[in-house]
């Protein structure tokens, strides 16, 4: 006992704390404690700090073990397995309308999506299952059902639900917002609750280094849409997914099964291809007014295509040609073959004529347009009408039709329903800060169609998408 209280002296001593304010142990007290140590009062640890993000750093906590994780989970045969990576300049959190399956703990909110396995969630069915040739070397592509439109509220893509949709602007367009009102890209912005189909050139929502990118971009200085921030690149190759469908989620269709034809496809359609010119012509839908084309495997004897001769075309008729055509020229005229044809005379008339010659003695005249689509350059929006039950039968066939769906420019809409404007994924190689687009117009007494046409990338125009053709999906 002697020792243990020199021990605290000295303590007290070297601690320099009061001796009035030590609490002293009895001799009783202190022999107790030595034979019960569980007496003492346990004084819990004091919990280390939980740390903190710095003001630059981002923070995720360690995910707690999940063993269901390690294993691997095989998905029904009729699904499609792909790999998605999001990226968001805003920094949010962006995940795809899809159904997940896995998914990578997210340790870097730049990259904010690392890989995720998912489950294809087709709400639509955009295919028509009828091929087009867009190249000399065999290259086929299915073409959408429809215009590509967007939903800024909601980040929605999604493909038009009838060819001849679209969304218009200054009061013209068929698309209606949730609520039942018209859509319309004079109000495109972020948070837009309507649809809008057109879009200024790579607006794909990828950050390609160009300051407009998002579809709701509607800034007008052209120098804002240069992909990679330069003006020679197209939406190809390195900058593939400042392509649309490339980049894209779309009704459930996973990222790169769609794509934007370059203008090179766009001219070989329309004008390069077999047949080309018996396969495109002008028509309206329901009072829609566009651009028609015919799959490949098109039966040409349902369409009529009027080949008119030109003013500057030489004269080839022979001199004996000539002569034929004087004797076959009508005789004079008589009081006899002059008299009004009636029924009674008419039945008559072919009851005196010989059986053989029935058939080259037609009751009316026969229109060759008939029944017919009418192709080629001459036409215009009034040759080929169509209501939504004629233009079904069409389209079950692979017909495909582009709305006039006009441009934009800010949030300015013009040539609503007159003229078409369809992106091509080239830039122009005429004028470098332009990119080519597929302009038609049905409007004048021939229609024009120009499928290299070189317009300002801050112009908002419709994206009509394409699929490859390819043994596995082959319909």
């Amino acid at each position: 006992m002697a020792f243990f209280a020199l021990f605290t002296t000295a303590l007290n001593a070297q601690t320099a704390v009061p001796r009035d304010s030590v609490e002293v142990l009895s001799e009783e007290e202190l022999q107790r404690l030595l034979e019960e140590p569980d007496s003492v009062p346990q004084v819990a640890p004091t919990p280390e700090p939980t740390p903190q993000p710095s003001p630059d750093e981002d923070y995720f906590p360690e995910p707690a073990y999940d063993p269901d994780l390690d294993e691997i989970h095989d998905l029904e045969p009729d699904y499609v397995e792909d790999t998605v990576k999001v990226i968001d300049e805003d920094e949010e959190l962006v995940i795809p309308d899809v159904y997940i399956e896995e998914l990578d703990f997210i340790w870097d909110i730049d990259t904010v999506v690392e890989e995720a396995t998912y489950v294809e969630d087709i709400k639509f069915d955009a295919v028509i299952p009828f091929p087009f040739l867009v190249n000399d070397g065999g290259k086929e592509v299915y073409f959408s059902r429809g215009n590509l439109q967007y939903q800024g509220s909601t980040q929605t893509w999604r493909f038009a639900r009838k060819q001849y949709e679209y969304v218009g602007g200054n009061g013209l367009g068929n698309v209606k917002k949730d609520d039942g009102s018209a859509s319309s890209n004079n109000e495109v912005s972020r948070v837009y609750k309507g649809w809008i189909d057109l879009f200024g050139f790579g607006t794909s929502g990828w950050n390609s280094g160009a300051k407009c990118y998002q579809p709701y971009s509607n800034e007008i200085p052209d120098i804002h849409y240069k992909v990679g921030k330069s003006f020679d690149n197209d939406l190809t190759e390195k900058y593939e997914n400042a392509d649309w469908g490339i980049y894209n989620i779309i009704d459930g269709y996973s990222s790169g099964q769609w794509y934007t034809l370059t203008a090179d496809e766009w001219k070989y359609v329309v004008k390069e291809r077999p047949n080309a010119d018996k396969l495109c012509g002008f028509g309206t839908i329901e009072g829609v007014k566009g651009f028609i084309l015919l799959p490949d495997a098109w039966d040409l004897e349902t369409v009529y295509y009027p080949v008119v001769k030109g003013e500057d075309d030489e004269d080839e008729s022979t001199e004996e040609e000539e002569e034929t055509a004087k004797e076959e020229e009508p005789e004079e005229k008589t009081e006899e073959n002059t008299a009004e044809q009636t029924p009674e005379n008419a039945q008559a008339d072919l009851s005196a004529a010989p059986q053989d010659s029935l058939a080259a003695v037609p009751a009316t005249p026969v229109d060759p347009k008939a029944g017919k689509f009418i192709a080629g350059k001459l036409t215009t929006y009034k040759d080929n009408v169509y209501t939504e039950t004629t233009w079904a039968e069409m389209e079950s066939q692979g017909a495909v039709f582009l709305p006039a769906g006009g441009n934009r420019r800010g949030i300015g809409t013009k040539y609503v329903n007159q003229v078409g404007f369809y992106y091509s994924s080239s830039i122009s190689s005429e004028i470098p800060a332009q990119a080519y687009v597929f302009f038609f117009t049905g409007s004048r007494a021939t229609g024009m169609a120009e499928p290299k046409h070189s317009l300002e990338r801050n112009e908002g125009c419709n994206v009509r998408l394409v699929q490859f053709v390819t043994d596995e999906n082959r319909r």
